[in-house]
């Protein structure tokens, strides 16, 4: 297969493209100025390279098979990716094209901000795609090309693809105002000890998970994890309850309380860091505009 796919190119595609948009070969030959038998050969090439039926032409009529309908999707952004293009060469500003982007749920980064702030100055005609999803699925979305680039504190790391360190961050220990230790004027590490602790990640589990996963004892804990979730406004709903000791990010604790409602716990505790990162794939021609971006995001990372 992969000898028949260095077959394909892109003039197949776009030969392709235009079969599945005028649902015709003749009007597909009459858009490409070219014979209606020179489409019926590029269109044969390309079945054969890819081992599949693209379209179905009869007495019923013409109809994409499956495989021509999810290849036509994947035409729709090729050609929508060169006609941005096409406009970026005549005026850098004029680039219509879609910038995607994925970041995790609680992420929050000065470069990041910065950098898209620039790109967006350099291309207002742009159209900005902005997902929130977790690290495991960012990673996934950027390998298969949903995504230009994700953010967040990647764990588990795809060999394919390029990661970018682009900050840090830091984990404080916040409490409810209503919470027992909030009365205490000073805290010492032995303080946390045996109290409920939040555990904040942005992976869903199921039930059963929960249970052998995260509701167990952790040798290295000496707090009790006694509840979990996967998003930052569900951390902060747990912490305002006063119900368990809740790690998080303090700048984006600070940013999105909306009250003096909780404190940090200022002790003498390790606080971890992690590695704020950029992924991005490098085997993926990327758009002018996600090129703007991640060489902003280089520029001010250093």
């Amino acid at each position: 297969m992969k000898n028949q796919l260095s077959n394909i190119n892109l003039d197949a595609l776009l030969c392709f493209h235009q079969i599945a948009a005028q649902r015709s070969l003749a009007r597909a030959a009459s858009v490409l100025a070219v014979s209606p038998p020179a489409v019926t050969h590029t269109l044969n090439r390309l079945e054969t390279a890819l081992g599949v039926k693209l379209c179905l032409r009869g007495r019923r009529g013409f109809r994409l098979t499956e495989e021509g309908k999810a290849l036509f999707e994947r035409t729709k952004v090729i050609v929508s990716q060169l006609d941005g293009y096409a406009d970026f060469l005549r005026n850098p500003a004029e680039f219509t094209g879609m910038l995607s982007i994925g970041l995790a749920d609680n992420f929050e980064n000065a470069h990041l901000q910065n950098a898209l702030s620039r790109t967006v100055e350099r291309f207002p005609k742009m159209r900005l795609n902005v997902v929130i999803a977790s690290s495991e699925e960012l990673t996934r979305l950027v390998s298969i090309g949903e995504l230009d680039a994700g953010f967040s504190v990647f764990f588990a790391k795809n060999e394919r693809l390029s990661y970018l360190e682009i900050g840090q961050s830091t984990t404080h220990y916040f409490v409810s105002k209503r919470h027992h230790l909030a009365k205490k004027r000073k805290w010492k590490r032995e303080d946390l000890f045996g109290e409920n602790l939040a555990w904040v990640d942005d992976k869903w589990r199921s039930r059963q998970e929960l249970e052998s996963e995260v509701f167990v004892d952790h040798p290295r804990f000496k707090m009790k994890v006694r509840a979990y979730t996967n998003q930052i406004e569900g951390a902060l709903l747990v912490l305002r309850s006063g119900f368990a000791v809740v790690p998080a990010s303090p700048r984006y604790i600070e940013r999105l309380k909306d009250s003096h409602d909780f404190l940090e716990i200022k002790a003498d505790t390790k606080k971890p860091v992690y590695r704020e990162e950029c992924v991005f794939n490098p085997a993926t021609t990327l758009s002018v505009a996600a090129q703007c971006l991640i060489a902003e995001i280089k520029s001010l990372a250093r």
